[in-house]
């Protein structure tokens, strides 16, 4: 029996065309070499067809689009150092330095305002306006009359620079004083307007330095002081008397005593009281 040719050929054919097929998808339809399909093939289900709902639009044909606003383009304030120790200094010294600022940013820099911590510190300055790539300074004075001991004092900069509006300067160090004043504050809570009260004052040199006190004078007819009494060179007392006929409500008043200290020639003790009718009699 023969077979005819051309069955044959369809035969080979159709073998062919079952290995080519195997050999792009696999045998489970996958593509054989386990790579992505090309994107010609994917259908609208590929990711391409379906951009994430956060994608941008594109701008209309002929719109640029918005450019975001350039960084880093304000005043930027620097200084070299924030903190001067000035080490000891006697009582009644006045502490000064310089700190340097600079504008290291790409706009105007402005120093809108100087705060000192307390009435005993002042800063000024040079320039309330800094040019871009410019320098200033800001002079500091701290006045440590009254400020015996380790002090602490600050100078807050405000600015106009928007990541550092605010900068702190610290002038730190030691106040000696030649005098100690015990106490340099009294405090008589409650006293009748017809009342008295006193108070022990002394006076004692921190040095091996003898010293003499020359007077003693209260600031208000209503206080009255004894004669200062020396146990040594270094050492005085004196009694201090507010009242009677003292006003009602609340009561202050000074003692200054003058000495010949060199560098501390003056002291003060403070007075405060709260007169009242319903006051103690001490």
């Amino acid at each position: 029996m023969r077979v005819p040719v051309r069955l044959i050929l369809g035969l080979i054919i159709l073998v062919g065309v079952g290995f080519v097929v195997l050999y792009i998808n696999g045998p489970d339809g996958t593509p054989a070499g386990g790579g992505d399909t090309p994107a010609a093939v994917q259908g609208t289900d590929s990711p391409a067809a379906h951009p994430p709902p956060d994608t941008p639009k594109p701008p209309p044909p002929g719109v640029e689009p918005p450019l975001n606003p350039p960084k880093g383009d304000g005043p930027t304030i620097h200084f070299e150092e924030t903190e001067y120790r000035f080490g000891n200094v006697r009582e009644g010294e006045v502490v000064e330095h310089t700190f340097a600022v600079e504008n290291r940013g790409k706009a105007l820099l402005v120093i809108k305002e100087l705060t000192g911590d307390c009435g005993c510190t002042d800063a000024v300055a040079s320039s309330k306006e800094i040019a871009p790539g410019k320098s200033g300074e800001i002079q500091t004075a701290f006045r440590s009359d009254g400020y015996p001991g380790q002090q602490i004092k600050k100078v807050y900069v405000d600015s106009n620079d928007p990541a550092n509006p605010r900068v702190e300067l610290t002038l730190t160090g030691f106040v000696a004083r030649d005098l100690a004043l015990d106490p340099s504050y009294i405090y008589f809570d409650s006293i009748a307007p017809d009342a008295a009260a006193s108070r022990t004052v002394s006076v004692a040199s921190l040095t091996d330095t003898p010293f003499r006190i020359l007077s003693v004078k209260p600031s208000s007819p209503h206080i009255h002081c004894s004669k200062p009494k020396a146990s040594d060179d270094k050492h005085y007392e004196f009694e201090v008397t507010i009242g009677p006929g003292l006003p009602t409500g609340q009561f202050s008043g000074e003692v200054v005593v003058t000495t010949d200290s060199g560098y501390y020639p003056q002291v003060r003790v403070l007075l405060f009281a709260n007169v009242t009718a319903a006051g103690k009699h001490p």
